[in-house]
């Protein structure tokens, strides 16, 4: 199993203005995902999973239908130059997407899908209070499920949020409940892997009681990374 794993573009193109942080090269994002999509291609992955921040939205203009138009058509910009990648690819949303636009471009999105004998469980959580993501309602109820049910195929665990280890410094990175997400996840011994997006400056893969967690690098910053994993049975 190889996984190409790629996150946070805040990419802007029909949206206005620049982001807040500058080094965010967002409207130079539709050309450097065009290459990166391009290179992975090359290194045949079984899927690309993309955890979030795909268009950089402005808070302000969350509610505003005619910035919400401009977000949709960047992310059918985005869409239109990933989806030919050559393998499934797993969109998640993060909290710099505007959810309402990504469920229009994304309706085919698929939270618990089988390739290649490893479960990929996606989930779609979000912040709540104080900038904090939590997993709650049915995002809550579906993580308890897959972690009980019979299904014995390996768990790869994707969202946008760091699950592991906790990450609080200067911004709230991880979980409200993070080490009991960590917890429940290691416990079952259903989870081979949980990927991450948000930390720009990421986590490089490391295992904890069978589990390994990985954080992705924010792909709209120098040197614009990208991921592969390859798996074989559980390492």
């Amino acid at each position: 199993m190889r996984i190409a794993h790629i996150s946070d573009f805040h990419a802007r193109h029909h949206v206005a203005g620049h982001p807040q942080i500058l080094r965010r090269r967002s409207r130079q994002m539709p050309a450097l995902i065009a290459k990166a999509i391009l290179e992975i291609r090359g290194k045949r992955p079984d899927v690309l999973v993309v955890t979030g921040d795909l268009v950089d939205a402005p808070f302000y203009g969350m509610n505003d239908a005619a910035t919400i138009e401009r977000v949709e058509r960047d992310l059918r910009l985005l869409r239109d130059i990933i989806d030919p990648v050559g393998c499934p690819v797993l969109y998640l949303y993060g909290n710099h997407d505007q959810p309402g636009a990504f469920e229009q471009v994304f309706p085919d999105g698929t939270p618990d899908i089988t390739i290649e004998g490893y479960r990929f469980v996606s989930f779609y959580d979000e912040e709540v209070r104080e900038n904090r993501s939590e997993r709650l309602g049915d995002q809550r109820d579906r993580f308890d499920r897959v972690l009980t049910d019979s299904d014995r195929n390996p768990q790869i665990h994707l969202q946008h949020y760091m699950v592991w280890p906790e990450n609080n410094e200067g911004y709230p990175h991880s979980y409200r409940e993070s080490r009991d997400l960590k917890s429940r996840i290691v416990a079952s011994g259903k989870v081979l892997l949980a990927l991450s997006g948000h930390f720009h400056g990421g986590v490089d893969a490391f295992e904890e009681d069978g589990t390994w967690f990985s954080t992705s690098r924010a792909f709209c910053e120098p040197p614009h990374p990208y991921r592969i994993y390859d798996i074989d049975g559980r390492e």
